[in-house]
């Protein structure tokens, strides 16, 4: 026994007089590495929370950008102590990386990335990410570094408590945030953040689906904290750290629940009742495990019943298609989930084409297409080869926001259209190797506080796999992701060391090292060096589209009131990031809205080629996209509107060649119809028209264009019911025909339409179509009180579950039109 006490005692003395050694010699590389923390610490706490008001894209763009900067610093702090250290540091060990499966999985899954990137059809948009999402590979590669750098050198219980308390400050902002926007909707300016109002909360998230996720991931880890706390409850400061934790479940499950349409709240309880049932299983409690396994299989069967509908609906057949869609929608709406469901098993379709049958993409020689099943079409492509499979049932509701279809609302499906198979295999690797060590690691465990983060890590890492099969990904819940990836060895470190390393006594060979940790002053140099050249490099690839989008928003802001400074703000943003094809896109568009309203012929020329010139730039850095095309043709079809008769060649070249990308769509094939119109030729545009039923015999662009050739030939009656005849059909019709008469104004047909409407009005005054209607061919005439006298007619003679649909139209032009928005009633 005294032999046993003579040997701790020395062992300790050893330890102290070796842990001295390092803090006296080893003083620069401790900052380093306290850098470091405060570095992951800044990451866990602002990606939730940070926003850019001034920027366009105000929420995850910055958020992107806000990542890619703070792991290049965590980088330069990691390399700075490598270089600076001479002796025993904790860099990244390449052998303990290839040794643990799931680093490995991690690396491979990376690898993957990096070839489908560089094999990509698009590979400077699969590396930088797109203007809307970000999530390119540099993304990919950031989310990965930080995870390992965390994994590596979060070394002690405390600074994983830390962490993860740093995690629940900032969700309880988050919440406490969405809370007050529901509640005190004027204290936050929707319309500033650019999102169109809805009954659903988004916080600093600046997305619903993307709130939820992220509360969703991070409920486990608050239930986990106070499950640890339970037993010491009666001592004085856990009671406070309690009753703080309690207050901040009951914030993130309101918070949640304000965020959720009807019963889709179910998807985003399963990682709090996962953690019932394995805390239950943990403690061996049937009271906790019963009640938590029922729910979950309740929550199982209920989704197969939602699902089963939908994902029976067939494709490929004529009439029995559109019958079985009928019945799926009516099913969404009984359950309150709209058409959100049967949208999302369309994309889920599409996708499936994608991987199994590679489509062809138009002008691209593709190589590589019998290899995209297997390696994919690189990220941020979706939106590409989803134009070749996209869904009949979608083509008319989506084409005219085409580049915003690009994820198809399920994770998995979305890295085999990216990465290919190959790179969904090292995606569920990923994740069997979490839960393979999860397990491990919960069978090994002795402490309570060990055993609650292994069941709260298991239960967001579900709750993130249920989300990602029906939503597309985010920041803020990705950023919980890839950190459950990192924490994971973190504590299987801890269990292995937490009761032993105050007995190990230092190897000869490890006292050895510290006490040759005298790094050089030239060293240290070399690594200060390193440091500042890797901050400066994430500055220079960071500042530029940060700068770059608040210019565009600048310019819109400007050109909304009429100021002529406009266009040097929209040139500023196209000079600061050139390879951007929005801000491009953006200056194209203010010199083509500049053209229509000047009058002198030499100065409507000069806006007309400065359009050109800018969205001939915008199409060559994204020549895929059949949006960029049809866009640029109609610049080109109001030019040769206004005189230049010579530029119909250019606009209906460029309609043909988005139809090779987009084929069989019928509202690009109305945009050349009524191009056709404008020129004179009814007979081609007849045909047209005829193509574009057969195509999509329900979209309302057709009636509309019919209607205006018969209105156009005198026929006002028969032209009045055709424009009126699909609202009749289905109200949510409406909501599209404020994007047809923008199309109409360029050609100044809306008076056309507007007689007809008014001489059927005067018929059938009982009727509220053609008010609303009405309501809004008046507004593009500039004729605000009309308008707004006609869309109270509609109001009052609408029936109850059509009104809604006039007050959307009613609210979108309102953000549209700021004079309207003006006279609107509070």
């Amino acid at each position: 026994m005294l032999t046993a006490h003579l040997t701790l005692a020395t062992a300790r003395r050893y330890n102290v007089s070796c842990m001295w050694k390092l803090e006296s010699t080893g003083t620069k590389a401790g900052r380093y590495n306290r850098d470091l923390e405060i570095c992951w610490l800044a990451v866990v706490f602002l990606i939730p929370l940070f926003f850019n008001p001034l920027s366009h894209q105000a929420f995850d763009f910055n958020k992107a950008l806000l990542l890619q900067f703070l792991v290049f610093i965590m980088l330069a702090f990691l390399v700075a102590d490598w270089l600076g250290s001479a002796g025993d540091h904790h860099g990244l060990s390449w052998r303990c990386l290839i040794a643990s499966p799931l680093r490995l999985a991690i690396l491979v899954f990376g690898l993957l990335a990096v070839i489908s990137t560089v094999t990509s059809i698009t590979p400077s948009i699969s590396f930088w990410g797109s203007w809307g999402r970000k999530s390119g590979l540099l993304t990919l590669i950031c989310f990965i570094l930080f995870s390992l750098i965390v994994a590596q050198q979060l070394r002690t219980r405390e600074q994983l408590l830390r962490l993860m308390y740093v995690l629940l400050l900032s969700s309880a902002i988050v919440s406490l945030l969405g809370i007050l926007e529901h509640y005190f909707p004027a204290a936050i300016s929707r319309d500033f953040f650019h999102v169109a109002y809805h009954r659903r909360v988004f916080s600093t998230t600046g997305n619903a689906n993307s709130l939820r996720a992220f509360l969703a991931m991070v409920i486990p880890f608050t239930m986990a904290l106070i499950a640890m706390l339970w037993n010491s409850r009666k001592e004085g400061r856990n009671t406070k750290i309690l009753a703080a934790l309690g207050i901040l479940l009951a914030l993130q499950f309101w918070c949640l629940w304000l965020a959720q349409p009807y019963l889709t709240i179910l998807i985003f309880l399963v990682s709090p009742l996962v953690f019932i049932t394995l805390l239950g299983i943990v403690k061996r409690r049937k009271s906790l495990l019963i009640p938590g396994a029922a729910c979950l299989l309740a929550m199982l069967a209920a989704g197969i019943v939602l699902l089963a509908p939908l994902l029976s609906v067939k494709t490929d057949t004529g009439v029995s298609e559109t019958q079985d869609s009928g019945a799926a929608v009516s099913v969404e709406r009984e359950v309150g989930a709209g058409r959100s469901l049967g949208e999302r098993v369309q994309f889920w379709r599409g996708a499936v084409d994608i991987i199994l049958e590679p489509p062809q993409v138009a002008f691209c020689h593709d190589r590589l297409r019998p290899l995209r099943t297997f390696i994919g079409y690189g990220p941020e492509t979706f939106i590409v080869t989803y134009q070749k499979v996209f869904s009949d049932e979608l083509k008319s509701s989506y084409t005219e926001y085409s580049q915003l279809v690009d994820r198809p609302h399920n994770r998995y499906l979305y890295i085999a259209a990216a990465m290919g198979l190959l790179g969904l295999t090292s995606f569920l690797a990923i994740l069997f190797f979490f839960f393979y060590l999860s397990l491990r690691y919960l069978r090994r465990a002795r402490s309570d506080t060990y055993k609650m983060l292994l069941v709260g890590l298991m239960a967001a890492m579900l709750g993130y796999m249920a989300d990602s099969l029906f939503n597309p990904p985010y920041l803020p819940p990705e950023l919980v992701f890839w950190l459950l990836l990192a924490l994971l060895p973190v504590i299987g470190r801890l269990i292995s060391t937490d009761e032993h390393h105050e007995f190990e006594v230092p190897e000869q060979e490890e006292i050895e090292r510290v006490d040759a940790a005298h790094p050089s002053r030239a060293r240290s140099c070399i690594a200060i060096g390193c440091a500042a050249l890797l901050i400066l490099t994430g500055l220079s690839l960071t500042i530029r589209p940060f700068l770059a989008d608040m210019a565009l928003q600048k310019g819109m802001y400007l050109e909304a009131r009429g100021s002529p400074n406009a266009v040097f703000a929209f040139s500023k943003a196209a000079e600061i990031d050139p390879g951007e094809a929005a801000y491009r896109m953006g200056l194209g568009a203010y010199n083509y809205n500049l053209a229509l309203r000047v009058s002198k012929k030499s100065w409507k020329e000069k806006c007309f080629g400065f359009s050109i010139d800018a969205c001939e730039q915008a199409r060559e850095l994204q020549p895929y996209l059949a949006y960029r095309y049809y866009t640029l043709a109609q610049v080109y079809g109001c030019w040769a509107y206004q005189g230049d008769a010579d530029k119909w060649l250019q606009a209906f070249s460029l309609y043909n060649e988005a139809l090779q990308l987009f084929p069989e769509n019928a509202v690009i094939m109305d945009k050349y119809a009524l191009a056709l119109i404008a020129r004179g030729d009814f007979a081609e545009a007849q045909r047209k028209l005829d193509d574009a039923v057969s195509y999509d015999p329900d979209w309302l662009g057709n009636s509309l264009l019919y209607g205006l050739i018969l209105a156009l030939q005198g026929e006002q009656n028969e032209a009045a019911s055709q424009i009126v005849m699909p609202v009749y059909e289905d109200s949510y019709n409406i909501r599209y025909f404020p994007h047809l008469c923008s199309d109409l104004s360029v050609y100044d047909m809306v008076s056309t339409v507007a007689s007809s409407l008014q001489i059927y009005s005067e018929e059938a005054p009982a009727e509220w179509v053609p008010h609303a209607l009405l309501g809004v061919t008046s507004l593009y005439e500039g004729n605000l009180d009309g308008s707004l006298d006609e869309f109270d007619a509609a109001m009052s003679l609408a029936p109850l579950e059509d009104a809604p649909e006039v007050f959307r139209v009613v609210l979108g032009l309102g953000g549209q039109v700021p004079a309207f928005k003006e006279k609107l009633p509070d």
